[in-house]
């Protein structure tokens, strides 16, 4: 569009704070969870709570996974549809395991990762997915839409699903946390992934 020969051109992808590869310890972990209210085994999504975040199929995704295996989706930010997507949860049963923990300080973040059994993006827009490589860092599992750039920052090393399919988002939750040898391998491969960033 420019007239720009490509050879001038270089791209230079976002970059991530070491601080999230640093282990924020046992007593940081313990004070976000009572915090933030990131519960052991809480799927936890960080971003603005907005329509093009898709957190409608977030919900219906979690509403079909047992108790046991994901007692808690905890939406870290804020944003218009606070109130419908608490409405929504009322609604599928599912007031009682979406928890709203409002903004999250900074400083706490890597911990807040760190506490979550896996981090989801649902997203149908995202121009780059700062909190997937993020959470990569930390060591969390992620599962994310396969659009805009998520596929590119996820890799090989998260999950991918169809943007909008609840169903398929399920699935992929059921695989990540059902399994402890697949969360290792999550883990262990994520680190890698987000160090490169």
């Amino acid at each position: 569009r420019l007239g720009i020969s490509e050879e001038r051109i270089r791209v230079v992808p976002g970059g991530l704070d070491e601080r999230f590869l640093d282990d924020p310890g046992v007593d940081a972990v313990a004070r976000v969870r009572e915090l933030y209210g990131v519960i052991p085994g809480s799927i936890l999504h960080v971003g603005s709570l907005h329509t093009r975040k898709d957190l409608r199929t977030l919900i219906r995704a979690v509403s079909q996974l047992p108790n046991e295996l994901a007692p808690r989706l905890v939406l870290a930010g804020s944003g218009p549809e606070e109130e419908s997507l608490r409405s929504m949860a009322r609604v599928i049963g599912m007031a009682d395991r979406l928890h709203l923990a409002g903004f999250v300080d900074d400083a706490d973040l890597p911990a807040v990762y760190r506490a979550a059994s896996c981090v989801v993006l649902a997203g149908t827009g995202e121009g780059f997915g700062l909190p997937v490589l993020e959470a990569m860092a930390a060591g969390t599992p992620v599962v994310a839409a396969r659009a805009g750039a998520l596929p590119e920052v996820v890799g090989r090393v998260g999950h991918l699903f169809p943007a909008g399919d609840a169903p398929a988002l399920a699935s992929h939750l059921r695989d990540v946390l059902g399994s402890p040898d697949e969360a290792a391998r999550m883990d262990s491969e994520g680190r890698e992934h987000a160090a490169s960033y």
